[in-house]
């Protein structure tokens, strides 16, 4: 096991970056390319992905171009680091979603029942899909 000690913003990149590996993993390249250092003016952005998208779906499997089509994170054409990519992802995005609903005191603990905000997916406690144990993430007090 490895314990691994980062800042809130370290974790919301981590998250960010093991989204989009999931993303990847699925068809859906689009949250990578988003990353890019883009013109502010993005007229053309869109057409321009739709473009990368016929260019790369005659080399994904079964012509996947993350727009038209991709798979469920479940799917068996998924690579199995991506699914452990997706579960890391969830483990974080409910820890932080938590602590910040707690310290905005929309909640009192991660157990307090689901209303308003706290309605959004980041909440949803992680459901594994990965082949991996989920992780175990804690905020230091």
């Amino acid at each position: 096991m490895y314990e691994l000690s980062i800042s809130e913003k370290q974790a919301q990149v981590l998250s960010r970056a093991l989204e989009i590996f999931a993303r990847l993993g699925i068809g859906q390249f689009r949250d990578a390319l988003e990353e890019l250092p883009l013109e502010v003016d993005k007229r053309g952005w869109h057409e321009t992905l739709e473009e990368i998208g016929e260019l790369l779906s005659c080399h994904t499997k079964n012509n996947v171009d993350g727009y038209r089509s991709s798979w469920s994170i479940h799917a068996s054409q998924v690579s199995k680091d991506s699914q452990i990519a997706f579960d890391l992802h969830q483990v974080v995005r409910y820890r932080l979603a938590w602590d910040k609903a707690i310290a905005d005191g929309i909640a009192k603990d991660e157990h307090s029942p689901r209303a308003g905000k706290t309605f959004l997916v980041n909440f949803d406690e992680p459901f594994p899909v990965g082949i991996e144990p989920l992780a175990i993430i804690k905020k230091d007090m």
